[in-house]
């Protein structure tokens, strides 16, 4: 008798994750990202408490599913908070930006704010627990910093504004204003309200729906790669095509808004937005199947739970503004690139 022949090994055997499109998703995700984008433009076009009560929701909204999960890991967390802490840290992560907002968010203040909202629920747990683990109190921390500390600043970002050099230089030099700038009705502030905050996070946004889109739309077509086991849905040609959509998107938007940042500056920019989006959401990946959850809820049409979109934005924000005040003033000085 012949041998039997081998069957060849499977896509999934290989390392290959095979492509499955799904326009009717894709165009539910799509609209969804879009309609939230329009909103989310509105609040940072308007900035100040607007912009600020738009973030605390966010804090909230993340901080109810972070700790959902938290409560659903009895692997890894065999002995999570009990509920009363859970639900005072959704709360504190609810009160943070507020509190942050008012006391003029410097730095300074979101430190004191993360030390003194641990502190209360730490002091609390020790005090009424008979038996507390360090679990609880390391998960507890975790989530204030993430669903608290993180989306806060988003609210600093916002409010950067041109150093006086820059306002000076910007200022005499109509011309290096972009033809949108310059037609900025005077309702909304003029032209005069295109500081280096509302540029910077009009590109962070757009570079984060860029970076998903492309990500999906690039993955779902010529995915083939496996780019991280932590999520297999993720490829690298992937990665790749969001990559190439998110420098494209803030290359575009400095030309648009007539950004004074030079052109690798801002294409390094786009770069930091797509990693931090990218460790984002493969941190939630990881809550996720450490919770054993799909998805952290149903919230969005086509995205699932409000972390399953917005966790790309909690490290983001962090990352943008510390590459624009701590690394652009002092990378090329006195060089245009």
């Amino acid at each position: 008798p012949r041998p039997p022949i081998p069957t060849p090994p499977t896509p999934t055997e290989q390392g290959i994750v095979k492509p499955k499109v799904s326009m009717g998703k894709l165009q539910l995700r799509i609209a969804s990202g879009v309609t939230l984008a329009m909103a989310g433009l509105g609040a940072i076009i308007f900035g100040g408490w607007i912009w600020a009560i738009v973030m605390t929701l966010t804090a909230t909204l993340s901080a109810r599913e972070y700790f959902q999960m938290i409560d659903t890991m009895p692997s890894e967390l065999p002995h999570p908070p009990p509920k009363w802490a859970l639900d005072m840290s959704i709360v504190m992560c609810a009160l943070f930006i507020p509190v942050v907002y008012l006391a003029g968010a410097k730095q300074g203040h979101i430190t004191m704010a993360v030390l003194g909202a641990f502190a209360t629920v730490g002091l609390r747990l020790i005090q009424v627990e008979s038996e507390p683990h360090f679990s609880k109190f390391t998960s507890t921390l975790f989530g204030i910093i993430y669903c608290g500390a993180l989306p806060a600043f988003w609210v600093k970002l916002r409010m950067l504004n041109f150093s006086a050099a820059s306002t000076a230089i910007y200022q005499s030099l109509q011309s290096s204003r972009s033809a949108f700038v310059n037609s900025w009705p005077s309702a909304l502030g003029g032209p005069e309200a295109w500081t280096t905050g509302l540029i910077v996070t009009v590109i962070c946004v757009a570079c984060i729906i860029a970076s998903d889109v492309g990500a999906y739309a690039f993955g779902k077509t010529f995915g083939k790669h496996r780019l991280i086991a932590v999520s297999p849905n993720k490829t690298v040609e992937g990665a790749l095509g969001g990559l190439t959509c998110t420098m494209a998107t803030a290359y575009g938007l400095r030309w648009l808004l007539g950004w004074h940042a030079g052109p690798v500056q801002t294409l390094v920019l786009g770069a930091v937005i797509f990693i931090a989006a990218v460790a984002g959401d493969l941190m939630e990946s990881v809550m996720k199947r450490n919770a054993g959850m799909k998805d952290s809820g149903d919230i969005i049409p086509g995205h699932g739970g409000f972390l399953d979109r917005f966790d790309s934005y909690m490290f983001t924000g962090i990352a943008a503004y510390f590459y624009v005040v701590t690394v652009m003033p002092h990378w090329f000085l006195g060089m245009t690139l």
